[in-house]
C-alpha cells in the first residue's frame, strides 16, 4: 500500500496543467529515473483511478495520447495546495493586478480561483483575516496596465524561453507607423503599467526595447544563440530603461527643503548618498544615471528641490520649470 500511495503520489506531482500534456510512456520513464518500477498496466490502472478523484483529464485525440490536470474544478486541488500558499498567491495577485498584463494574468487565473476555495473551506484560521489586515499600496501616481493582446503576448514569452526569432509588425511612436522587423527577444521587463520586450536586431548596433502592446503581428520564424554578452540584470542595472541620455553616470547634489527630503534620510537613493542636515534643508549628494527619469523625479518634488550640480542639469531643469511658468501665466 505504502509503494502505491508513493507511487500515485509521484504521478500527480508530474502531470502538468492543460493545455499541456504529458504522455504514460514518459510518466513511466520519470518514475523509472526516481527508483519507482512499475509495469506499464498497473501505471494505467492508477491514471485511471487518479482521474476518478482529482480533474485529471487523457488527451487521445491525437498521438502521442496524454495526460493533464484539467481545467479548475471547485472543490478539487492539486496536491500540496496548503491554505499558506493560497494566502500566498491572493496576496501578490493583489500586487500583479496593478503591474502585470491582463493577458499573462487570464492565464494563472485558475490558480487564483483555486486558491480563494482553498481558504474557503477553513473554518477558523488565522489566514482568514489577513487579507483584510494586509494592504499592497503602492507609492505615487499609477496608471490602468494596458492592454495586450493575448494571442501575441504568449507567442512572445514563448520565443523569449525558447529563444526563437520573431518577424514582427511593431508600432513605432517615433515614425506613426508599423514597421516590420526580425526580432531575437532576449528578456521581458515588468515596468509598473508596461511591459517591456528586450531584444537584439539587426536593424540597430545595440539592444533596444520594444512596448508589448505595441506589437501588431507576430511570426516564428527561427532559433538564435543568446548572446553571451548580455545579461538583462545588467542592462537593467545600466540605467537603459530609463531612457537613457548617455552611458556614463553622473554625480549629482540636491537640496531639499526638509519636508521634502526627510524621507531620504531614512531611504537613500542608493548606497553612494551622502547627506548633510540643517534646520530648515538636506543636502544631498550622490552618483546617478543621466536619464530622464532623474528630470522627472527632480520636477515631481517642484519647489522642494534645487539642483546644485552638476550646472548643466541646473540649468536644464530651471529652463523646464521657466517653460512651465510661461504655461500658467497664459
Amino acid at each position: 500500500m505504502a509503494d502505491a500511495l508513493l507511487r500515485q503520489w509521484n504521478l500527480l506531482q508530474r502531470i502538468p496543467a492543460h493545455p499541456r500534456k504529458i504522455s504514460t510512456a514518459e510518466l513511466k520513464t520519470a518514475l523509472n529515473e526516481e527508483g519507482i518500477h512499475v509495469e506499464m498496466r498497473s501505471l494505467q490502472r492508477d491514471l485511471n483511478y487518479l482521474s476518478h478523484l482529482f480533474p485529471l483529464v487523457q488527451d487521445d485525440r491525437s498521438k502521442p495520447y496524454g495526460w493533464s490536470w484539467a481545467e479548475f474544478d471547485s472543490g478539487k486541488h492539486i496536491p500540496g495546495f496548503s491554505p499558506c500558499v493560497a494566502m500566498t498567491l491572493l496576496m501578490a495577485q493583489k500586487f500583479l493586478i496593478q503591474t502585470f498584463p491582463k493577458a499573462q494574468l487570464n492565464i494563472i487565473e485558475k490558480h487564483f480561483k483555486q486558491a480563494e476555495e482553498v481558504l474557503n473551506e477553513l473554518h477558523s484560521d488565522d489566514l482568514l483575516d489577513w487579507r483584510k489586515k494586509v494592504h499592497i499600496h503602492a507609492r505615487g501616481f499609477h496608471l490602468q496596465p494596458v492592454e495586450v493582446n493575448a494571442g501575441i503576448s504568449n507567442t512572445i514569452y514563448d520565443a523569449v524561453l525558447c529563444q526563437k526569432t520573431l518577424r514582427v509588425v511593431y508600432f513605432s511612436k517615433n515614425s506613426n507607423a508599423d514597421k516590420t522587423m526580425t526580432i531575437e527577444p532576449l528578456g521581458i521587463v515588468v515596468r509598473d503599467a508596461m511591459t517591456y520586450v528586450i531584444c537584439n536586431t539587426d536593424q540597430y548596433d545595440d539592444y533596444i526595447q520594444l512596448a508589448l502592446h505595441r506589437f501588431r503581428d507576430v511570426e516564428i520564424c527561427g532559433s538564435f544563440v543568446y548572446p553571451v554578452d548580455f545579461d538583462l540584470e545588467q542592462y537593467i542595472n545600466s540605467g537603459k530603461l530609463g531612457f537613457s541620455l548617455s552611458d556614463q553616470s553622473i554625480n549629482i547634489t540636491l537640496r531639499f527643503s526638509s519636508s521634502a527630503g526627510s524621507h531620504l534620510l531614512e531611504s537613500p537613493i542608493n548606497a553612494s548618498q551622502t547627506h548633510t542636515v540643517t534646520d530648515n534643508h538636506i543636502t544631498v549628494q550622490t552618483e546617478v544615471f543621466n536619464n530622464k527619469e532623474l528630470r522627472w523625479w527632480i520636477l515631481g518634488f517642484g519647489d522642494g528641490v534645487e539642483v546644485i550640480e552638476p550646472l548643466e542639469l541646473r540649468k536644464e531643469i530651471a529652463n523646464t520649470l521657466g517653460t512651465a511658468l510661461k504655461l500658467y501665466q497664459q
